[in-house]
């Protein structure tokens, strides 16, 4: 009795789940930097905004121009070496995501670092959320990177909302001296499983 009692218990786990997937969709939003080609080194994405310096403001550059090449493609949200310190940011579109969903954000990132060693002379690039394009609405840091990044590496978090909505995703770059070094981001990606009904900003891919 005791088995066919567990047996049973496993069999409707087992159902339970594949109905939940079964009314799952995939999300993916994906902005590579690289539509429309780039004519000037003065545009950002569809609905990108940036706030930023005169001297080295965020745009997307050409990854040759800038100087870290890109990761996939030619081009990337970038930035030149400041003269300066710098508390600059890039803020997303807005993007549709569902209460409850865990969802993956990444993007890779290049930032090797000025000429001179030690933090200060190296840029931090801190990836928050908030609700407006704006740093004060910036309110759920997913995290901030805190050494430098020779070649392209991966940089990954996970960001679960607590409800339904639109939502932006800031970049803050923060150098605390002059000279931090050029600095390339490309292939921004949020994925997650939603659950089915409602309307959802689901499977949206920008930059090409």
């Amino acid at each position: 009795m005791e088995i066919n009692t567990k047996f049973k218990t496993f069999a409707f786990s087992c159902a339970l789940f594949t109905a939940l997937q079964a009314n799952a969709k995939e999300f993916s939003y994906t902005e590579n930097f690289d539509e429309p080609a780039i004519t000037e080194n003065a545009d950002l994405p569809e609905g990108w905004t940036a706030v930023a310096s005169d001297y080295a403001p965020i745009m997307r550059y050409a990854g040759t121009y800038v100087g870290t090449g890109a990761h996939s493609n030619n081009a990337v949200l970038g930035t030149l070496e400041s003269m300066s310190a710098r508390n600059d940011w890039a803020f997303s579109k807005a993007i549709s995501l569902k209460k409850g969903t865990e969802y993956t954000v990444s993007y890779w990132l290049k930032a090797p670092g000025g000429q001179y060693p030690g933090d200060a002379f190296m840029t931090t690039v801190e990836l928050k959320v908030g609700t407006a394009q704006s740093a004060d609405a910036m309110t759920t840091s997913l995290g901030k990177t805190t050494k430098r990044y020779a070649d392209w590496e991966q940089i990954t978090y996970a960001f679960t909302p607590t409800e339904d909505g639109e939502y932006y995703f800031g970049f803050n770059l923060v150098t605390t001296m002059y000279k931090g070094g050029a600095l390339g981001i490309d292939d921004f990606q949020i994925t997650g499983d939603e659950a089915e009904g409602g309307e959802t900003g689901g499977g949206e891919t920008g930059g090409g």
